[in-house]
Protein backbone atom coordinates (compact mmCIF):
# COMPACT_ATOMS: atom_id res chain seq x y z
CA UNK A 1 0.00 0.00 0.00
CA UNK A 2 1.25 3.23 -1.08
CA UNK A 3 0.60 6.55 1.43
CA UNK A 4 0.47 9.64 0.01
CA UNK A 5 1.91 12.66 1.73
CA UNK A 6 0.10 15.81 1.58
CA UNK A 7 3.02 18.53 0.86
CA UNK A 8 0.65 21.21 2.83
CA UNK A 9 0.40 19.49 5.63
CA UNK A 10 4.74 18.96 5.88
CA UNK A 11 5.61 22.73 4.86
CA UNK A 12 3.28 23.62 8.14
CA UNK A 13 4.72 21.22 10.16
CA UNK A 14 7.84 22.07 9.32
CA UNK A 15 6.60 25.76 9.93
CA UNK A 16 5.51 25.11 13.22
CA UNK A 17 9.44 23.68 14.41
CA UNK A 18 11.43 24.78 12.77
CA UNK A 19 15.57 22.92 13.16
CA UNK A 20 17.51 25.08 11.85
CA UNK A 21 21.44 24.83 11.37
CA UNK A 22 21.76 27.93 13.88
CA UNK A 23 19.93 24.69 16.47
CA UNK A 24 22.00 22.19 15.22
CA UNK A 25 24.72 24.17 15.82
CA UNK A 26 24.10 24.99 18.95
CA UNK A 27 23.41 21.45 20.00
CA UNK A 28 26.48 20.02 18.18
CA UNK A 29 28.34 22.79 20.86
CA UNK A 30 27.15 21.82 23.77
CA UNK A 31 27.69 18.34 22.83
CA UNK A 32 31.38 18.62 21.91
CA UNK A 33 32.09 20.70 24.99
CA UNK A 34 30.54 18.04 27.81
CA UNK A 35 33.87 16.50 29.13
CA UNK A 36 32.03 13.67 30.30
CA UNK A 37 31.51 12.66 26.78
CA UNK A 38 34.56 11.54 25.29
CA UNK A 39 36.13 12.90 22.59
CA UNK A 40 35.34 9.60 20.52
CA UNK A 41 31.32 9.43 20.85
CA UNK A 42 30.75 12.73 20.93
CA UNK A 43 30.26 12.50 16.99
CA UNK A 44 27.51 10.08 17.69
CA UNK A 45 26.08 11.43 20.24
CA UNK A 46 24.88 14.46 18.47
CA UNK A 47 23.77 12.47 15.56
CA UNK A 48 21.82 10.69 18.24
CA UNK A 49 20.66 13.81 18.98
CA UNK A 50 19.97 15.43 16.23
CA UNK A 51 17.45 12.40 15.00
CA UNK A 52 15.68 12.42 18.52
CA UNK A 53 14.92 16.09 17.84
CA UNK A 54 13.84 15.66 14.45
CA UNK A 55 11.62 13.05 15.64
CA UNK A 56 9.92 15.30 18.17
CA UNK A 57 12.10 14.85 21.20
CA UNK A 58 12.26 11.38 21.19
CA UNK A 59 14.00 11.01 24.31
CA UNK A 60 13.51 7.18 24.87
CA UNK A 61 15.95 6.55 21.83
CA UNK A 62 18.43 9.29 22.58
CA UNK A 63 18.57 8.00 26.31
CA UNK A 64 19.25 4.22 24.84
CA UNK A 65 21.97 5.56 22.38
CA UNK A 66 23.84 7.44 24.63
CA UNK A 67 23.65 4.48 27.23
CA UNK A 68 24.34 1.89 24.59
CA UNK A 69 27.49 3.75 23.72
CA UNK A 70 28.84 2.58 27.41
CA UNK A 71 30.79 5.46 28.21
CA UNK A 72 32.78 4.60 31.33
CA UNK A 73 31.60 6.74 34.54
CA UNK A 74 27.97 7.93 32.32
CA UNK A 75 25.47 6.51 35.03
CA UNK A 76 21.73 5.92 33.63
CA UNK A 77 20.84 9.09 35.79
CA UNK A 78 23.31 11.25 34.73
CA UNK A 79 22.32 9.71 30.78
CA UNK A 80 18.69 11.37 31.63
CA UNK A 81 20.15 14.42 32.82
CA UNK A 82 21.79 14.58 28.98
CA UNK A 83 19.05 13.84 27.30
CA UNK A 84 16.57 16.40 29.24
CA UNK A 85 19.57 19.21 29.07
CA UNK A 86 19.87 18.58 25.16
CA UNK A 87 16.26 18.31 24.28
CA UNK A 88 15.08 21.21 26.58
CA UNK A 89 18.02 23.40 24.90
CA UNK A 90 16.53 22.17 21.39
CA UNK A 91 13.28 23.08 22.43
CA UNK A 92 13.94 26.19 23.78
CA UNK A 93 15.95 27.66 20.50
CA UNK A 94 13.15 26.03 18.53
CA UNK A 95 10.13 28.86 20.36
CA UNK A 96 12.46 31.29 20.30
CA UNK A 97 12.72 31.09 16.33
CA UNK A 98 9.33 30.31 16.03
CA UNK A 99 8.05 33.05 17.70
CA UNK A 100 10.81 35.42 15.99
CA UNK A 101 9.07 34.30 12.93
CA UNK A 102 5.65 35.10 13.89
CA UNK A 103 7.10 38.72 14.78
CA UNK A 104 7.50 38.27 17.77
CA UNK A 105 10.04 40.68 19.62
CA UNK A 106 10.48 40.61 23.13
CA UNK A 107 8.99 37.89 25.59
CA UNK A 108 8.76 38.01 29.45
CA UNK A 109 10.73 35.45 31.84
CA UNK A 110 8.24 33.13 33.44
CA UNK A 111 10.12 31.16 36.52
CA UNK A 112 8.40 27.63 36.52
CA UNK A 113 8.72 27.55 40.26
CA UNK A 114 10.85 24.46 39.93
CA UNK A 115 14.40 24.71 40.91
CA UNK A 116 16.62 25.68 37.95
CA UNK A 117 19.79 23.80 39.14
CA UNK A 118 22.62 26.09 39.90
CA UNK A 119 21.28 29.37 38.35
CA UNK A 120 17.86 29.27 40.27
CA UNK A 121 17.72 32.38 41.86
CA UNK A 122 18.73 34.13 39.12
CA UNK A 123 16.33 32.69 37.18
CA UNK A 124 13.84 33.17 40.03
CA UNK A 125 14.82 36.91 39.84
CA UNK A 126 14.65 37.30 36.21
CA UNK A 127 10.55 36.13 36.57
CA UNK A 128 8.62 38.98 35.03
CA UNK A 129 11.01 40.54 33.31
CA UNK A 130 10.94 41.29 29.66
CA UNK A 131 14.34 41.09 27.13
CA UNK A 132 14.54 40.98 23.47
CA UNK A 133 14.34 37.48 21.82
CA UNK A 134 17.34 38.47 19.37
CA UNK A 135 19.59 38.68 21.89
CA UNK A 136 17.93 36.82 25.00
CA UNK A 137 18.60 37.78 28.60
CA UNK A 138 21.45 38.49 30.68
CA UNK A 139 21.76 36.33 33.66
CA UNK A 140 25.61 36.09 35.53
CA UNK A 141 27.23 38.19 32.10
CA UNK A 142 26.12 35.86 29.50
CA UNK A 143 23.10 35.74 27.34
CA UNK A 144 20.45 32.83 27.56
CA UNK A 145 17.16 32.16 27.08
CA UNK A 146 14.05 30.04 29.67
CA UNK A 147 14.90 26.59 29.11
CA UNK A 148 18.16 26.78 27.87
CA UNK A 149 20.51 26.43 30.64
CA UNK A 150 20.51 22.80 32.38
CA UNK A 151 18.15 22.37 34.65
CA UNK A 152 15.96 25.31 33.78
CA UNK A 153 12.37 24.78 33.65
CA UNK A 154 11.23 28.28 32.55
CA UNK A 155 9.37 29.59 29.64
CA UNK A 156 9.40 32.45 27.33
CA UNK A 157 5.90 33.96 27.29
CA UNK A 158 5.62 36.18 24.22
CA UNK A 159 4.76 39.95 24.51
CA UNK A 160 2.37 41.23 21.63
CA UNK A 161 2.57 44.37 20.03
CA UNK A 162 -0.89 45.76 20.37
CA UNK A 163 -1.69 47.60 17.03
CA UNK A 164 -3.96 50.13 16.49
Amino acid sequence: MTMKVDSTASAAASDAAPLTQEILNDIKRTIYEMNEIPERFRGAVYLSAADAIRAGRDARRFHFDLVSLCIDGLTAKRADEIVNFVLNRATALTVRERLMRMGVEYATWVYSGAPCGSNDADHKAANGKQFPLTKGMTIRGKATFPGYDEGCKCIARPKMAHRE
